[in-house]
């Protein structure tokens, strides 16, 4: 397995979430983003997903967003994130599992939720 693949693995909805960013500076027409820009962004929704600006796997999903925003519309960009979202419902067991121990799961509406992660 190569190194990319390993830490696109670490990271939760990696995909969702690479649609869900170039979604976010699409709708605020900020297509001259710059790396920094996209780190804190995306450190204030999901920490610990990137350490640094200097990695691999963020320079090239820098590049990836940079892509995405400046050749896709709006709507393209949205349907993209739809596809890529977790759509099956979560497993009745789960769901009892956690009333059980006090606790209420629920999935996210990607439709109601742009910006949040379905899983």
């Amino acid at each position: 397995m190569t190194e990319k693949a390993t830490n696109a693995n670490r990271i939760n909805f990696y995909e969702e979430k690479k649609w869900i960013k170039a979604y976010w500076f699409k709708t605020r027409r900020n297509i001259n983003f710059s790396e920094n820009q996209m780190l804190a962004q995306w450190n204030t929704w999901w920490k610990g997903d990137f350490d640094s600006s200097s990695g691999q796997m963020f320079q090239d999903t820098f590049t990836w967003i940079k892509q995405i925003v400046r050749t896709m519309s709006k709507a393209e960009i949205k349907v993209k994130r739809h596809e890529v979202a977790d759509s099956s419902s979560m497993p009745p067991y789960i769901k009892q599992l956690a009333v059980r121990k006090g606790y209420c799961v629920k999935k996210c509406s990607t439709k109601r939720h742009q910006y949040k992660v379905s899983g």
